[in-house]
């Protein structure tokens, strides 16, 4: 070894040894509490957006995403603003051929890098090496990341936490090296933080992260010469999210009735560069903005006074779940607060005031404490209320928020166990993270029993909080789906009863009455659903099958054309119109609807397909006729069969 290289490892720079162990281990420490969550299957928001989704289970469609259409126009599917989380994803299709174990893998994977990451930031602050390593553990047990390792959806903090860690490594080493390579880390950390945006809107903070870093730990070299670069790095930054919020802009969000979030709201003022559809229109609103229900707690979007309590409220509950993350929920519906008297806001407050006052007290002696202390508020801007969000309350919101107060905890203590004699240390350190460690792990390895399938998942959703309507409704249609009707027709009434504005409770209930065979009981719980939602097209829609089984053409008739024209590309409402027009014998206009649902859906559904077939015989149109015998005897024969027969009957659904 030359005198260059000993003095480096004896000085910790370079890569050695006890560091690769180190990171591998923290690894592996952060995988094995979820182990055998490999095998559970997919559970909640994974269903919908993952695997219901055919784009992402294509792994061709991989080279789409990375490809400048996917930036220079909007891709129509859900989440296309954020690229890097279905790159992930679809690469875990690739992987895993859609085997769910692959996705799983893949999580745990990227947990475990943010727990070495984490690490790897502490020990360049500090060159501590028990610091550093104690960090990267709390934060590898810690259980209210269990939420986002096991919810595939949710992967897009563990992205973003990992880029800006990753970021913020680059951005410091970039200060403290020298020649070419301060130029090529300082330069790396803003496509990093770039990354980091993509995976999720929340890395904005990125930017204040790296000014804690640079106001508690200056690093080495001329004052002037660390501002000259730290304000090229900033306006680099700035150049990154100004790009970003016209790529996000147009792509998703949310919108509620009369509510929507500042993204959405922007893309319908200003027509922004990079946002054409690369697909039809129909495709891109289906995909962009989700439309939902308003929430219990909607007043929080209209009351300035109620959200800064609410708010509040809900930041102490962050406070207690970091310090003792027991019992941890799957959704949370926190009451809208309207006064100065509550207690829990005053210990929001009193939180956040401890967290300043500690951070000013432990900056000179502490200076990774005072940053993990300050880090925490700083990463909960973006789901503070300062902009609108559909969930104000959610423990994935607190996976970047940890990586602070896990630090923190290190370092706090470090200190405490310098106290003890030194022959002792080791041992007393061991045995405190031991007594930290052991209980953290323990609750991590029973939380993630809740994930092992959606009926385990809403029912201890409903255990902890009976009040969800969100998780009674899930846990009724995994009851029906299993075949469990009384208790998923008891669940569908407790979602209904907890929150009576519910329009999707309603259309849930609804469909499964109508399975059933209790079509006067679905029939009202429609109609409801319809004057909660009167504008709807799919409220309207189901409203009118309803009708039409219930012997109510007219209504149904009229319903079905409203749905039609409140979302064009809604071809089956008219199909379903044809279809009632045709059974009153208006075999003339069932054509016509006929042949434009036939057009729209490419003329690939069957069902459409032979009633357009008997509808354009019984009106005489005969070459119409001949033109969808002909594609209905590519697809189904037998119903080809059926609608040459003198008396075609018309085919009704059986359900919503």
């Amino acid at each position: 070894m030359t005198s260059s290289s000993a003095r480096r490892a004896a000085s910790g720079e370079g890569f050695s040894a006890w560091r690769l162990a180190a990171i591998l281990g923290l690894m592996a420490a952060a995988a094995l509490p979820y182990a055998a969550t490999v095998l559970h299957p997919p559970v909640w928001d994974d269903i919908p957006f993952v695997f219901h989704q055919d784009f992402l289970m294509d792994c061709g469609n991989i080279r789409r995403v990375a490809s400048a259409e996917g930036f220079l126009k909007v891709l129509p599917f859900p989440n296309s603003a954020r690229p890097v989380w279905l790159a992930s994803v679809l690469a875990d299709t690739c992987l895993g051929s859609g085997k769910t174990y692959a996705y799983r893998l893949s999580s745990i994977f990227w947990h475990s890098v943010a727990a070495a990451l984490l690490a790897f930031l502490a020990w360049i602050l500090t060159r501590d090496r028990g610091v550093s390593v104690a960090a990267g553990l709390l934060f590898a047990a810690h259980p209210v990341h269990t939420e986002v390792v096991n919810i595939i959806s949710f992967r897009t903090d563990l992205l973003a936490l990992c880029f800006m860690l990753a970021g913020l490594i680059a951005y410091r080493e970039g200060l403290s090296g020298r020649g070419w390579r301060r130029r090529a880390l300082a330069a790396l950390s803003a496509p990093l933080f770039g990354l980091a945006l993509l995976s999720k809107e929340t890395a904005v903070v990125f930017p204040l992260l790296a000014l804690l870093c640079d106001a508690a730990f200056p690093g080495p070299g001329p004052a002037a010469d660390r501002r000259r670069w730290r304000a090229g790095l900033l306006a680099a930054y700035a150049a990154f999210i100004g790009a970003y919020l016209v790529f996000r802009s147009p792509r998703s969000g949310y919108v509620m009735a009369g509510h929507q979030d500042l993204l959405s709201e922007l893309r319908t003022r200003v027509v922004l560069p990079f946002s054409d559809a690369s697909g039809s229109r129909s495709e891109l609103d289906q995909a962009g903005s989700r439309r939902l229900d308003p929430p219990p707690w909607a007043a929080v979007y209209e009351d300035a006074g109620a959200r800064l309590l609410t708010m509040s409220r809900i930041f102490g509950s962050y406070m207690r779940l970091l310090v003792w993350p027991h019992p941890l929920a799957s959704d949370y519906a926190p009451p809208v607060v309207r006064s100065w008297l509550d207690p829990w806001v005053w210990l929001g407050w009193a939180s956040l005031a401890g967290l300043l006052a500690a951070a000013r007290l432990l900056a000179r002696d502490l200076p990774l404490a005072s940053v993990g202390l300050l880090w925490i508020p700083v990463a909960l801007l973006p789901v503070s209320g300062l902009i609108t969000i559909y969930n104000i309350q959610a423990e994935r919101y607190l996976f970047i928020a940890s990586a602070g107060a896990c630090a923190a905890a290190a370092a706090l203590g470090a200190a405490a166990v310098r106290r003890f004699p030194a022959p002792r240390r080791k041992a007393a350190a061991a045995a405190a993270l031991g007594l930290v460690l052991a209980p953290a792990v323990y609750i991590t390895v029973l939380r993630n029993r809740d994930y092992a399938s959606a009926q385990a998942f809403f029912e201890a959703a409903k255990a902890a909080d009976p009040g969800l309507a969100r998780m009674r409704l899930g846990l009724a249609l995994t009851y029906a789906a299993n075949g469990d009707v009384r208790r998923a027709d008891s669940e569908f009434r407790a979602a209904v009863d907890l929150r009576p504005e519910h329009v999707g409770a309603r259309l849930s209930y609804g469909a499964f009455l109508l399975r059933e065979k209790r079509l006067a009981e679905a029939l009202s719980q429609l109609e409801t659903a319809a004057d909660l939602a009167p504008t709807d097209p799919d409220t309207l829609f189901r409203l009118g099958i309803a009708e039409w089984l219930s012997e109510k053409p007219s209504a149904a008739l009229g319903h079905l054309r409203s749905a039609a024209v409140l979302a064009p590309g809604m071809w089956v409402a008219r199909e379903f119109a044809g279809a009632v027009l045709l059974e009153q014998g208006r075999a003339g206009e069932a054509a016509a609807e006929l042949l434009v649902a036939a057009r729209a859906s490419e003329w690939r559904s069957a069902k459409g397909l032979y009633h357009l077939m008997a509808a354009s015989r019984k009106a005489g149109l005969s070459s119409q006729a001949k033109q969808a015998e002909q594609a209905l005897e590519r697809l189904r024969p037998d119903l080809a069969a059926r609608a040459r027969g003198p008396r075609p009957r018309v085919l009704r659904p059986t359900n919503l």
